[in-house]
């Protein structure tokens, strides 16, 4: 099943407003923007793991 580009579109934008705002709350922090660095990295594994495999497309079996 997968989803029309818009819904793909909002939860990225979520996505990137949680991390601004994250960042404006705690930008004066080494610490802290390191964190939310390594969260943008695991983020960015997550879809592009998702999308791989969603462009994989299985052959589908007639059993």
């Amino acid at each position: 099943m997968e989803f029309p580009a818009w819904i793909w579109a909002v939860m990225l934008a979520g996505y990137g407003v949680f991390f601004a705002c994250m960042i404006l709350a705690t930008g004066n922090d080494l610490h802290a923007l390191f964190a939310i660095i390594v969260s943008i990295g695991y983020t960015v594994m997550f879809f592009g793991a998702a999308s791989i495999l969603v462009g994989l497309k299985p052959a589908k079996c007639s059993a």
